[in-house]
């Protein structure tokens, strides 16, 4: 008998005789655009292409994704520490702005759920690798196909330096691996038990 996790509507179910095998997305993202503030900081906006595919299977647990691009540009003696929030508003790429379509500028992402990670821009051509697991379970959990958001760590400002937002070119070229569960079957009827008619009081 096998066990695996089943994710159904935000809930998590241990399932005692379900089959689960683990499946891979490869994909890169889209609509990778730049909103900028009048102080010189950027923040990238970004869709991750197909991720909706992961939430047509019929049951299915995220165990990790992972972002990964190349960095651009002249070798500087600077670090950066950047995150990836889900956006909780549609956008439109060719319309959107820092502050246009949105409730605060700069855009409406969830502050307490991200992905991390710290830039080196001191090599020559170095990858970036940003674990987005946590936002992206987050985005599958609310049907949020808003896309992400990348901006600076809050201790970094908030933004990316319009200096460095360059670097970042990259982003059109990402590829996103995310690998998830899925389950092949209907849990058993014994889940969603038949509760036999009770007889009338004569």
């Amino acid at each position: 008998m096998r066990t695996g996790t089943i994710v159904i509507s935000g809930l998590t179910l241990l399932a005692a005789t379900a089959s689960s095998h683990a499946a891979t997305l490869t994909t890169g993202l889209t609509d990778v655009t730049a909103i900028a503030d009048t102080e010189g900081e950027t923040r990238l906006l970004c869709r991750i292409d197909d991720l909706a595919s992961v939430a047509d299977t019929r049951h299915f647990a995220v165990d990790r994704a992972i972002l990964r691009f190349s960095l651009a540009g002249e070798v500087a003696e600077e670090r950066l520490a950047v995150q990836m929030h889900p956006v909780t508003r549609s956008w439109n790429p060719g319309t959107v702005d820092w502050t246009t379509g949105w409730e605060r500028a700069g855009g409406d992402f969830d502050d307490d759920v991200y992905g991390r990670a710290h830039v080196d821009f001191g090599r020559a051509s170095s990858d970036v690798v940003l674990d987005i697991t946590i936002p992206v379970r987050e985005a599958l959990l609310n049907e949020g196909w808003d896309g992400f958001i990348l901006r600076g760590a809050p201790f970094e400002s908030g933004g990316i330096p319009d200096g460095d937002a360059s670097r970042f070119a990259g982003l059109a070229n990402a590829q996103v691996n995310i690998t998830y569960q899925k389950v092949n079957r209907t849990p058993p009827d014994r889940w969603n038990p038949v509760i036999p008619e009770q007889p009338e009081d004569d």
